[in-house]
């Protein structure tokens, strides 16, 4: 089907292999996102855990030390009427 007497082309074009360099560097970005990645999923995970820590009641001598105060404020408030 030749029109106008042109030819058509019908040629094998060779493809470019990938260099074995440009692999490497998508390899090591590939290394470095997913090491950041796991860094940050890390981070957050380490603060909520420190951020929702368990901590003790206060001690017999705090308890003793509100107990003391309550009752001077009171004896403030006393005097203060």
């Amino acid at each position: 089907m030749q029109q106008n007497g042109e030819q058509i082309r019908t040629d094998i074009a060779d493809e470019q292999a990938v260099s074995p360099a440009k692999g490497k560097k998508r390899i090591w970005l590939f290394v470095g996102l997913g090491t950041a990645l796991l860094a940050v999923a890390t981070a957050i995970l380490l603060m909520a855990v420190w951020r929702h820590k368990v901590r003790p009641g206060p001690t017999e001598a705090d308890q003793e030390q509100q107990k003391y105060d309550a009752g001077q404020k009171e004896q403030e408030r006393q005097k203060a009427a």
